[in-house]
């Protein structure tokens, strides 16, 4: 059995996954101790070519092609499929140090370890935008920086230090395959514009899980990751498109909750009020569409049956996890 199996879910990033590819390739891990599966959700750019190529460069090399919707497809097949009791999720437009699977393995050594991750460093491809101080946020003491909008997490710790599980982001996320098991696998998540009404609340439910049964996440300094951010991510748009999903995801979690549908009406008033009192800027803009998000779900459950039927499954791991929209 492999150490740690990392899986890795893409759609038409065929250049991201390729830099990402040869980064695993010069892991100090030996590639005895780790698999790898890219799992292709519907590309149509050349993501198979690329895999082709290096499936000769790393050893235990895993390509699956399913045209299936949805990032959570991907994250619950690599969960049900790989061989190894510690898995590693990436997003395919990050750039890991060289001591990264090595750090997950170390860290997972404390078998009452759930979650470990690591900085999720921003490399931004264009100038960093002026407003992005107005999403910057630090706890612990200013140890720990977040830039949740980018996905970003910054630590200020030289060994292996308990946090949060909400600080293990999901572009650079290792998780315990029996947490996994326990949760059911990964909520909803990356579905196309048009069927935003499936969207769910991804691994912040898996961080959720963790945190309601008090279990055990760490970062190590080992495992630091540069996260892109293109130029399109500092644009009014993108903010506004994040915003927008935050809310649906959101919703969706207050929905699964008995009679939430009432709390989130209620967060949906206080949303209404509060926005009307903030200052401009970009916060502004970002908290506009956040509510037009919840407001969005909260229909669509109310006069959706589908909508309905599908935020209170059980799980979605394979077949179930498919949406027939």
């Amino acid at each position: 059995m492999k150490k740690v199996s990392v899986v890795i879910p893409t759609r038409n990033r065929a250049a991201d996954l390729d830099e990402l590819l040869s980064a695993i390739v010069g892991q100090t891990l030996s590639q005895d101790n780790y698999e790898v599966i890219v799992f292709d959700n519907g590309s149509s750019d050349n993501t198979a070519d690329v895999c082709t190529e290096f499936a000769t460069k790393i050893k235990n090399f895993v390509y699956e092609y399913d045209e299936n919707i949805g990032l959570h497809v991907g994250r619950n097949w690599g969960y049900q499929h790989s061989s190894s009791e510690i898995i590693v999720y990436a997003d395919d437009d990050i750039i890991p140090c060289s001591t990264w699977l090595e750090g997950m393995v170390e860290a997972f050594e404390d078998d009452t370890v759930m979650l470990v991750g690591g900085n999720n460093e921003p490399l931004f491809l264009k100038q960093e935008p002026e407003w992005l101080n107005e999403f910057v946020q630090f706890s612990d003491g200013k140890k720990t920086k977040i830039i949740s909008l980018l996905s970003c997490v910054i630590f200020d710790y030289d060994c292996i230090s308990r946090v949060s599980p909400y600080y293990i982001m999901g572009c650079n996320f290792g998780v315990r395959k029996a947490l996994l098991t326990e949760c059911k696998g990964f909520h909803p998540d990356g579905v196309p514009d048009n069927l935003l009404r499936y969207r769910g609340d991804g691994e912040s439910y898996v961080c959720g899980y963790a945190l309601q049964h008090n279990y055990k996440a760490v970062i190590s300094p080992k495992c630091r990751v540069k996260h892109k951010v293109g130029e399109n991510r500092t644009e009014v748009k993108y903010v506004e498109k994040i915003a927008y999903r935050c809310g649906i995801s959101d919703a969706y979690t207050l929905l699964r909750k008995p009679r939430g549908w009432c709390e989130l009406f209620l967060v949906i008033v206080k949303c209404i009020v509060k926005n009307q009192v903030q200052k401009k800027g970009m916060r502004r803009k970002y908290n506009w569409a956040y509510l037009h998000g919840l407001i969005y779900l909260f229909a669509n459950y109310l006069y959706r049956h589908d909508c309905r039927e599908w935020i209170h499954q059980e799980h979605y791991l394979g077949k179930y996890g498919f949406i027939r929209a």
